[in-house]
């Protein structure tokens, strides 16, 4: 005696709920199963401890490196620091300020300034940007003066306009003065336009 559902056995009916429902979902959750073992590797086999410290991942060959120099050798000697011209303008401008004053040659601007902006490409801006000369006062060290050499024709004036801007920004008195062979105190002063200070 065989039970009749609908025209189909129950074992036909369980067949097909088998075959439509069950084999179906079973390769659905065994394919999820295999992807999520490919990404995180948790279902595989269980891996042997290692003994003693892990091993380093092999380092990734440079691009361009740089080539290797020796630690312990250092190839460099003294270059000009101030040329002729240099030397008798800061002897010049010495004498012209009188005592009371220190005068600094070659000064970098990132010594004098600090950026007020959080942004880092201001601080950066300061890099390679120096006077050729600066004037201070003896007893605050406060610079007040800021003395450049006039750039030669056709000259870039990116790096002149920056120096401008940023003594300028500071509040740093500027003068740009001529390059030459020789240089007179008084003269000099009177170039240098410097106002009366009391220091």
């Amino acid at each position: 005696m065989s039970d009749i559902v609908g025209g189909m056995s129950i074992a036909e009916t369980v067949l097909w709920f088998v075959l439509i429902f069950i084999l179906p979902m079973i390769a659905i959750i065994l394919n999820r199963l295999r992807r999520y073992e490919e990404l995180y590797g948790l279902l595989g086999p269980k891996r042997k401890k290692a003994k003693g410290p892990p091993k380093p991942a092999p380092a990734a060959p440079a691009v361009s490196a740089a080539p290797a120099v020796p630690g312990d050798v250092f190839p460099y000697r003294a270059a000009v620091f101030l040329d002729p011209s240099e030397i008798d303008c800061l002897g010049a401008i010495g004498a012209a300020m009188g005592e009371g004053v220190l005068v600094f040659a070659k000064t970098a601007l990132s010594a004098l300034a600090e950026s007020t902006d959080a942004n880092p490409g201001y601080a950066e801006r300061l890099k390679g940007l120096a006077v050729d000369y600066l004037v201070v006062d003896a007893k605050t060290g406060k610079p007040f003066t800021a003395i450049r050499f006039e750039p030669e024709k056709g000259a870039p004036s990116g790096a002149r306009d920056a120096v401008r801007g940023v003594c300028a920004a500071m509040g740093l008195h500027l003068v740009s003065i001529p390059r030459k062979g020789g240089y007179d105190a008084k003269e000099l002063r009177k170039l240098l336009g410097i106002p009366e200070l009391d220091i």
